[in-house]
């Protein structure tokens, strides 16, 4: 869930997720950090974007489910 609420607050990438992770306490090792952001998007709560020509390669949209 923490994951969740820090996308939809615009923390989309991974080194920032993670490093968000680190900050509050919670230390996850990369070989559980991906599979659970691949989950989240298997689940269809996350789509992940690629932006090949930005500093960011890569970041994670919350999908709006609802109206």
């Amino acid at each position: 869930m923490f994951v969740l609420k820090q996308i939809a607050k615009g923390i989309d990438t991974w080194s920032a997720l993670k490093n968000i992770l680190h900050a509050k306490g919670d230390f996850i090792n990369d070989t559980l950090f991906t599979p659970l952001l691949k989950t989240l998007e298997k689940m269809s709560f996350v789509v992940q974007k690629n932006y090949p020509k930005s500093k960011c390669s890569l970041a994670f949209i919350l999908i709006s489910i609802g109206k």
